[in-house]
This record gives structure tokens, C-alpha cells and sequence, in this order.
């Protein structure tokens, strides 16, 4: 074996292992030379647009391979990219499918400050947005198969590509120089037989015309399977915080608010004859399928009469039900993706290019919860002169009985009604997307006072078309008349009760109402006249045409000079449109009006790279580089950004380097436009609650009860229960965007260094600060600040007008309830990031230390990581930070590590990742200074995961892989914070499938 082959073998090893070292050294571009020797070339490396070497970057890289890729057994590029310890857990197939408009996308969010706070390229150039919702780019668009790269910078790079690279840069390098053909196939499947996962893809590409002319095609396939929770006996029915008690303990997840049937949670079973036993606790259910009425046994579920009908965290009637039975935690999905380069020689000086990319993606949550009553903005009662409610039918006499023992005698009287919609079958999101994308451009270079001058143009265009359909919805009006149904005089049948009214626009309104026999179940023309499917379609463009220069200015002793030039304009527009019915909010569904905005920016930057010393001394390498990037936005005006970097080499054997940068992010069309549209949370206490004044003492008690008597007419602090809290009814949001807001502002800087000693050949290691702070950040205000802000405070506050509370109660239930908050995005919250990554990597071949054992194997191992110093978020100013560091989904601790032995026919590879214990909750703070805890300071534990992958060569054109995902079957830590199914947004750091197996084949001709 010649040197050259076990160098190459080497190389491949690195670039194997996902390229710890590159994150030392930048990408590693190589070609031999007529000796068969191997050299760096210089390249452009993602983080500046300057050829330089590769081990010259001032910053962190971090290098995926197409062979890492393909070799990872994952079918989505975030999934691998997200395997390194920088990035934070963000959208993919186990947390989107709960959120609307992004079932089946995968992003990727660096140091966890956003996916619109990383930017994602590809080829250098920006893609357009993969939803109607957020900027962020999807990568599920991108087909992995024709990936040649993945680059990773860490750090702002505002000044070298713009706006959204405040936390980093995800740059996706696609084949441009593929000959032949090639073919892929891999299927996975979970320990319990769900969550397959089949992908194909083919890849052919050619020259012509003599070699001026380079065609390549390609065309992915995959198809994802999901997976219930109520097939993981981890995840039904779970677990929650018991919030009755101070400080909260961990308890089983208590039985849903609301039965299949319907619960009556108002009513007392007072004494008497019937199904139900004297002395029944309060509270009746309904059974459509064994028809029956039955009362609540679970004092837990119940609640005196007139009072707030809320389940307690403690409720667990058999009658009811737990949600979670509903919950997906992989949501199904289905991709087709097509990508066809070209480019032609036309002259020695310009070539032509030319790109189109495609992609249809289609996404469910197949078993959602179903809608319900009972909620924030659609309540139901039941009077008694219900027609159903008056039948011959034993539960009919049974709830009359309970009707009148509660004093609900007169026609009028009535009692709420909570129950699943079950007849209009399951809440299910259908989205689909698709993407077009094409690139057109020129490059070349020319002689130009004997240097070399390197320049490309282009124009590009994409868009995306969506369409979601949410399914198992009904009209409120329109179910709300089928429900009040009344006897028809007439003729002794139900009938709905505004039909027989006297107002003629009452009756047309009602036309073809068809009464809901609620005790017994509806018939199906009941069903068709209420249900209902709210429809969203939208489509979102992108416009881009740059131009780019770059050479040598002159020479200095320690060489060239270095400059890159170029100008960009770019135009984001945003089109979405709800059905009339969905944006009035007639459906169970939110309020979404139309949502359409537009802004353009034209953006200038220059680039220099100074060799200032070189071969000196104790100065082997001294380089500085520097950045501006001047943009004028059709939204916030004219905004700069820059950076300046060092990168100093005293020997071979160390290098260290640093950036100091000013980035910007200009707001979003979301962030600017959205009309005001609804929202709903469950995780908001209503400070005036009994509960939660009875926790303070002294003068913050007496702050907060003279402001919650200015707001709740006849306010007891003893009594008050108010409608919002765990376990009762959700907290209305009306949220929207502001066109008034200003650029964030960031300032990043890193300091590290890089040993690669001549003494031992092929190990490396790295150390790398970061620290990161943004100031005038986008965010809504945070519900927790306005509370506090309106009722801890002497005298109030201003965003007490956020807080609309129902002065009547005819809204809630509740007099003085909380009706809805008001907010608007704005320029108020801060963040803070600072830590520390760090690589390790080493390589060698065994014959090297066991020449005597005859293998010509090599070992590769690598270990790479982030200590997260400080993470806190300030949501608005006077509010006390949030503290993420150590919280659930983002550890203190974070690494990755890879153990290799390949040959050249086989690879094995033992792959590793590891978070440190975490507090399940960053609400572990106290609710005003000398107050307990609000929680038990619940951990995580640490988190080991490991994969085993294996390669084949069966000969150079069939490699075989086959692989274990969690090899010791790990499952998320038990804690409530961490996992609910893909609803969740910490859900994506954990492996929700299980073991999971997968094989695959790669041909090549």
C-alpha cells in the first residue's frame, strides 16, 4: 500500500467522523499532485468570501460530509447537522407535527437563540422559507442525497451574508461535479415495528460538449410513518406538576377537563332515586356507546356548585379520559424532491449556471385531539327544556332528576356542558408545500494588473405554495343551534329552537338546522350540517441578484492582500389567507385573518484579509480580516453591521484566532404584519386567584390585593377563582405584529486556538469562547411580566390595559375572569449566550503501532463539545432574566463523540451523544424575593445515547450500511417538561421512537 493511498484513507476518516477536526480547521479541500502527494488547496470556506487555506479560518467550523450523511441512517439533513453540540433542539419529526403550518419540516437553531436567528444557505446563497409562518429555511426541501457538505459557523456573520446570521451560519454545499450514476435506498423501522422510514434517490450526472458542458439531475423520495404515544408505555398517560401544593411535587398527568360523551361538571347529585347512589359526589358524565349517565367518583375532578368547574391535577375518573391518548409523537410525512444543475463553458473567461430545485412535501398529525366545549371562546349550556334532554330514554330521566335536585326547574335554567367533539372525528392537520427554486448566473476571472480577479453574478428566484387543511373542526353558531334543540309543537319532534322563532332573520339564519341529540349521539345529518374544515393557503417568494468580486489588491512580506466586493438585492413577500369562516372566527379553530407583507433590501459589503507577518520569530502566521456590510431595508432604513478577526500562529504546532463582530437582524414579514389573530395557553396564573395571593404576606399581599380590587368587582382574596389556572379553561391571546419595529442588534466575539502537533500526526484540538449579547430584541411581551408587572406593582402599571378581565361574568363564567390579553411584537427583550465549544481528534493507522498484526485498518476517534456558561432572557426591561442555562433543552453540558475502525472494505463506528443533568423547568424561581419555590427543583439526569453503524464495501460501486439508533433503548426523562408529543418544543432533544434499526444500499456506475 503507497503512502498516498493510506493519506487518502486518512482524509476519508476525518471526513467520516463529521469533522471534529474541521471545526479546528476549516473545510478540507484536497487533490494530488503528479507525485500522487496530497495538497490543500485554497478554498472558499463558509464565514468570509476570500479564498484562503483552509487551516487559515479566524473562525469555528464545523464540517459534515456526504459520507457522514448517508452513513448516520437518518433520512433528514437536520437531524445529522443537529448532531453537533452548538445547535439546540428545534422543529423535525418528533416536535413539529403539533404546531400549524410546519408539520414534517426540520430546522436547525443554533446556541438556541432561534431559527430565525441562524441563517441557512446553500451554495452561499440564501433559499427561501419553508412555511407560511416563519422565515426560517426548511431542510427537508433540500435532498440529502445530492449534499456534498454541510458547513457550521457559530458566532455572528451579519457583516459577511446579513441579517438572520446573528447565532451563525448553516452554509449546505450541493454536488456540482458528480459523474455517473448513482442510486440509494434505506429503510428504517422502530423495536415496535412503527415509525418507518423508507427513502430513495437517484443521482446522474455528465459532461458534454467536449467537457465545456456539465449536466447532473437527481430525484429523493421519502415517506416517514408516525408513532403514537399510546404505544410507548413512558408516555401514557405521563406525568405533570401537582400545582395545589407549594412547592409543587411531580404526579401522574391527572384525566382530561372533558369526557367523550360530555360532562355536566356543574351538577350535584343530590340524593334520590335512580342510577345514581345517594350522596354521589358532584359532577355527571355522559356515555354515547354504553348510553349511559354516570357520576363523577373522583373528588379530584369536581367542584361545588357555581364555583370554577375545573379538574385538579389530581383528578382521575374512570369516566374521563387522558389527552395524551391522542398525542403523536412522530407526525407522518411524505417528500419528493428534484434538483437539476448545469453550467457551460463559454470562454475561458465565463461560464454559464444554471440551477432548478423542487419539492412537494405533505405532513399529518394523524391522531390530534378532537375538538371540544368548554373552552376560552366557546362555552355551552344545556337548558332544561332541552328536547333530548326530555325524552322517554332512562339517562333522559336520570339527568332530569339530577336537573331539578340541583334547582334547575324552569325552562330557562341550564347547566354547562363540557365534552369531546368526537362525532366531527379527530383535529387533524393536513399541510402541503411546494417549493421551486432556480438559479441563474455567470462566473469567470481575468488577468488584471497581473492579478487574478475572480468574479460571479446571479438572479434567483423561489417560492413556496401552501395549503393546510385542519380537519374535525365545527362551526360554533352552527352547532351551537343544533345543540339547543327544543320539542316542535307541531309535530312532537326535536327541532332546533331558532327555527321556530319569531325573528324571520333568526329562522333564515338557521336554515337546515338539524338537532344533536347530545345524550344518545347525533345522527349524521346532524353532523354534516355543523362540521367543518378551516382551509389556510398562502404562498411566500424570494428574490435575489447579486454580484460578487474578489482578488489580490497587492503584496506584502508576508503576502497578498486579500478583498472581496459585492452588492445584493433581495425582496421577501408573504401571502395568507384563512377561509371567511376561519378568519372570523366562526370555527373551533383560531381566529386567523389574512396575513400579507412585503420589504426589499439593497445591501453593499467589502471584505479584507491582511497577511501581516509570516515566517518570523516565534510569528509563523499573522493574519487580520475584516467586514462591513452596509444595508438599506424598505422597513427599518439604513442599518451596518461589521467584524474584524485575527489569526496568529507562533508555531506549526498552535494557532489561535478571534472575531469581534456587530450583527443586525432586521424584522420579519410575520413579525411586521401579522394581524391580530388568536392564541390560547394553559401555562398563565391568574395572580388574583385565591391560590396565589394566599401564597404572599406583608406588603406585597396588600400591593397586589388593592390591584386586584381595582380590576375584579367585589374582589374577595379569600374567594376569587378565577376562570384561568391549571386545569381550567385556556387563556384567550390576541397577538399580532407591529410595523414600527426596529432592528435587533448583536455584539459577538470569540477567542480560541487550535493545536495540531508535529509531534504526533493526526490529532487536533480546540478551544473556543463565545460570548453573544442582543439587545433590542423582537419578542411579545411576556405573560408572566405583564401580570406581575400590573398587579406586584404599587399603583399598577400601564400594560394593566393589556389585561381585558370579564367585569359580568357572561364571558367566563367568572365574574371579574380574565377575557383575553392583548400584545404586539416589540423591540423589548435582551439576550445573553456565552460558553465554551471545544474539539478533540485523533487518527492513526494500525499498522503504525502493530506493524506485526498485518491490518491495514485505521482508527479515528473524535470528541467535540459546548459548556453553556450563561443563557438568559430578558423578556422585557425591569423583569428579572430567565435563566435557560442547565434548563431542559439546554444542558450545561453537551458532546459528541465517534469511535471509528475502517478498512478498506468495512467500517464500524460507535457513535455518542451526552447532556448533563438539567432542571426539568427554568420556572425554578421564586415568585417574589423571600417566597418558596414554586416547583421542586425536578432534574433530568444525565443523557447518554448511542448509535452503532456499520459499512459494507461489497465491491467500489455497491457499499452496504446497516445501523442501531439508540442502541440501549433509551427513553425521554421523566419529567413534564420535557416531553407531550410533538406539541412540545423540547421534544426534539430526546428520542421519542426508541431503538431504532435501519439498512441501506448505495450503487454507483
Amino acid at each position: 500500500m503507497t503512502n498516498g493511498s493510506v493519506a487518502n484513507r486518512g482524509l476519508r476518516g476525518l471526513l467520516l467522523l463529521g469533522a471534529a477536526t474541521a471545526c479546528m480547521t476549516g473545510s478540507v479541500s484536497a487533490q494530488q499532485n503528479n507525485s500522487g502527494e496530497l495538497v490543500l488547496e485554497e478554498i472558499v470556506v463558509t464565514g468570509s468570501r476570500i479564498a484562503r487555506s483552509n487551516l487559515n479560518s479566524t473562525v469555528p467550523l464545523n464540517v459534515v460530509s456526504e459520507t457522514e450523511i448517508r452513513f448516520s441512517g437518518y433520512t433528514n439533513l437536520a437531524d445529522v447537522v443537529s448532531a453537533a453540540p452548538q445547535l439546540a433542539p428545534s422543529l423535525n419529526g418528533q416536535s413539529s407535527g403539533g404546531f400549524l403550518f410546519v408539520g414534517g419540516q426540520s430546522r436547525v437553531d443554533l446556541r438556541g437563540l432561534g431559527t430565525n436567528r441562524t441563517l441557512v444557505l446553500v451554495d452561499g446563497k440564501r433559499h427561501v422559507t419553508g412555511a407560511l409562518d416563519s422565515p426560517a429555511v426548511d431542510l427537508n426541501t433540500i435532498p440529502s442525497s445530492m449534499v456534498e457538505r454541510t458547513e457550521v459557523i457559530t458566532g455572528g456573520a451579519s457583516a459577511v451574508y446579513g441579517s438572520e446570521a446573528v447565532a451563525g451560519v448553516v452554509n449546505i454545499i450541493l454536488k456540482k461535479d458528480f459523474e455517473g450514476a448513482e442510486f440509494d435506498a434505506s429503510y428504517g423501522i422502530s423495536e415496535e415495528g412503527d415509525g418507518q422510514e423508507n427513502q430513495f434517490s437517484g443521482t446522474f450526472g455528465g459532461k458534454f460538449a467536449e467537457g465545456k458542458g456539465y449536466v447532473l439531475v437527481g430525484v429523493e423520495y421519502t415517506k416517514v410513518d408516525p408513532v403514537f404515544a399510546s404505544d410507548r408505555s413512558w408516555a401514557e398517560p405521563g406525568i405533570t406538576f401537582n400545582t395545589l401544593v407549594t412547592p409543587n411535587v411531580s404526579i401522574p398527568a391527572p384525566k382530561s377537563r372533558t369526557g367523550r360523551g360530555g360532562v355536566f361538571r356543574t351538577l350535584v347529585a343530590n340524593p334520590g332515586a335512580g342510577p345514581i347512589a345517594a350522596n354521589a359526589l358532584a359532577g355527571v358524565s355522559i356515555d354515547f356507546e354504553s348510553r349511559s349517565v354516570q357520576g363523577l367518583t373522583d373528588v379530584n375532578c369536581l367542584a361545588a356548585r357555581n364555583a370554577v368547574t375545573a379538574a385538579t391535577p389530581l383528578c382521575n375518573d374512570p369516566t374521563l379520559d387522558f389527552t395524551s391518548i391522542y398525542t403523536t409523537l412522530q407526525g407522518e410525512s411524505e417528500r419528493l424532491l428534484g434538483r437539476a444543475y448545469g453550467s457551460y463553458q463559454m470562454s475561458d473567461f465565463v461560464k454559464v449556471t444554471a440551477e432548478i430545485a423542487a419539492a412537494s412535501v405533505d405532513s399529518s398529525n394523524p391522531r390530534a385531539q378532537p375538538a371540544f366545549t368548554g373552552t376560552a371562546t366557546f362555552r355551552h349550556n344545556v337548558r332544561r327544556d332541552n328536547a333530548y334532554l326530555n325524552g322517554t330514554g332512562a339517562n333522559a330521566v336520570e339527568l332530569r332528576r339530577i336537573f331539578d335536585a340541583n334547582g334547575l326547574t324552569a325552562p330557562t335554567a341550564s347547566a354547562e356542558l363540557f365534552r369531546f367533539t368526537e362525532e366531527f372525528g379527530q383535529r387533524v392537520i393536513e399541510q402541503q408545500r411546494d417549493m421551486i427554486r432556480t438559479v441563474v448566473g455567470l462566473e469567470g476571472d481575468f488577468e488584471f494588473a497581473d492579478r487574478n480577479v475572480k468574479w460571479d453574478t446571479y438572479y434567483q428566484y423561489g417560492q413556496l405554495d401552501g395549503k393546510s387543511l385542519n380537519r374535525g373542526q365545527f362551526n360554533k353558531e352552527r352547532y351551537t343551534r343544533s345543540l339547543d334543540a327544543v320539542i316542535n309543537p307541531a309535530t312532537g319532534a326535536p327541532i332546533c329552537r331558532d327555527l321556530l322563532s319569531t325573528d324571520a332573520g333568526v329562522r333564515a339564519a338557521a336554515a337546515g338546522c338539524v338537532p344533536n341529540d347530545f345524550l344518545n349521539g347525533p345522527s349524521q345529518a346532524a353532523i354534516d350540517y355543523a362540521a367543518a374544515t378551516s382551509v389556510t393557503v398562502g404562498q411566500a417568494s424570494q428574490e435575489v441578484a447579486a454580484f460578487n468580486v474578489t482578488s489580490d489588491l497587492f503584496e506584502l512580506p508576508a503576502g497578498a492582500v486579500g478583498f472581496a466586493v459585492g452588492a445584493e438585492y433581495r425582496k421577501e413577500v408573504s401571502d395568507q389567507e384563512t377561509d371567511s369562516a376561519t378568519a372570523q372566527g366562526l370555527l373551533f379553530t383560531n381566529a386567523i385573518p389574512r396575513r400579507r407583507g412585503e420589504y426589499n433590501v439593497k445591501e453593499y459589503y467589502g471584505e479584507v484579509l491582511v497577511p501581516v507577518l509570516k515566517d518570523m520569530f516565534l510569528i509563523k502566521e499573522l493574519n487580520l480580516d475584516g467586514a462591513y456590510r452596509w444595508a438599506d431595508y424598505s422597513t427599518v432604513g439604513g442599518v451596518s453591521q461589521w467584524k474584524v478577526g485575527a489569526d496568529f500562529s507562533p508555531i506549526d504546532d498552535i494557532r489561535f484566532r478571534g472575531t469581534y463582530s456587530e450583527s443586525v437582524r432586521a424584522p420579519n414579514i410575520i413579525e411586521l404584519y401579522a394581524p391580530t389573530g388568536e392564541n390560547f395557553t394553559t401555562a398563565q396564573q391568574d395572580p388574583c386567584d385565591r391560590s396565589r395571593i394566599g401564597t404572599l404576606t406583608g406588603e406585597a399581599r396588600s400591593i397586589r390585593q388593592a390591584n386586584c380590587a381595582r380590576d375584579i368587582p367585589g374582589y374577595n382574596p379569600d374567594t376569587f377563582n378565577s376562570n384561568i389556572g391549571t386545569g381550567r379553561s385556556s387563556l384567550r391571546l390576541l397577538q399580532g405584529g407591529f410595523d414600527g419595529l426596529r432592528e435587533e442588534v448583536a455584539e459577538t466575539y470569540t477567542v480560541g486556538g487550535v493545536f495540531q502537533p508535529t509531534f504526533l500526526e493526526g490529532f487536533a484540538a480546540t478551544v473556543d469562547y463565545y460570548d453573544i449579547k442582543i439587545k433590542d430584541a423582537i419578542a411579545l411581551p411576556a405573560l408572566s411580566g405583564v401580570f406581575q408587572a400590573c398587579y406586584d406593582t404599587a399603583g399598577g402599571s400601564s400594560l394593566c390595559d393589556l389585561i381585558v378581565r370579564d367585569q359580568t361574568g357572561t364571558r367566563t363564567s367568572v365574574v371579574g375572569g380574565v377575557d383575553f390579553v392583548r400584545t404586539t411584537q416589540a423591540n423589548i427583550a435582551a439576550y445573553k449566550n456565552r460558553g465554551i465549544d471545544f474539539s478533540v481528534a485523533y487518527g492513526f493507522d494500525v499498522a503504525n503501532l502493530a506493524p506485526d498484526l498485518g491490518d491495514d485498518g485505521r482508527i479515528d476517534l473524535t470528541l467535540q463539545g459546548t459548556h453553556l456558561l450563561q443563557y438568559d432572557y430578558v423578556s422585557q426591561a425591569g423583569q428579572a432574566p430567565r435563566k435557560f442555562a442547565g434548563t431542559s433543552g439546554t444542558p450545561s453540558w453537551k458532546l459528541s463523540g465517534t469511535a471509528t475502525y475502517s478498512n478498506e472494505t468495512f467500517t464500524v463506528s460507535w457513535n455518542t451523544r451526552f447532556e448533563d443533568n438539567m432542571v426539568a423547568d427554568e420556572s425554578l424561581l421564586p415568585i417574589a424575593d423571600g417566597q418558596p419555590l414554586p416547583r421542586d427543583p425536578f432534574y433530568t439526569g444525565d443523557f447518554w445515547i448511542h448509535d452503532i453503524r456499520f459499512l459494507y464495501n461489497v465491491t467500489q460501486e455497491v457499499v452496504l450500511r446497516a445501523g442501531v439508533q439508540n442502541v440501549t433503548n433509551e427513553r425521554p426523562p421523566n419529567h413534564p417538561s420535557v416531553y407531550t408529543g410533538t406539541g412540545n418544543g423540547t421534544s426534539a432533544n430526546w428520542d421519542n421512537r426508541g431503538r431504532y434499526f435501519y439498512t441501506g444500499v448505495n450503487v454507483k456506475f
